[in-house]
């Protein structure tokens, strides 16, 4: 089953979930409030795969520098 990570609407929690593909849309609560107005979110490396190519290190986003910052949290 995947993770998926979702945040609350409520109380701005980001939680990850381990759920079926068909459940991934419904009936998770926040385990801050118990909420149930959560948003799935998109998931960062997904994002990322798809912008830049895989052997390409990510970039830093405060100096820019790609894979060699140490301030980089990647």
């Amino acid at each position: 089953m995947p993770v998926y990570e979702y945040k609350c609407d409520s109380c701005g929690s980001v939680f990850s979930e381990l759920t079926s593909i068909s459940q991934r849309d419904g009936g998770q609560k926040c385990p801050n409030c118990e909420s149930t107005k959560v948003e799935r979110l998109l998931s960062v490396f997904s994002a990322k795969q798809g912008m830049q190519s895989a052997s390409a290190p990510p970039t830093c986003g405060d100096c820019q520098q790609r894979g060699v910052c140490p301030n980089a949290q990647f």
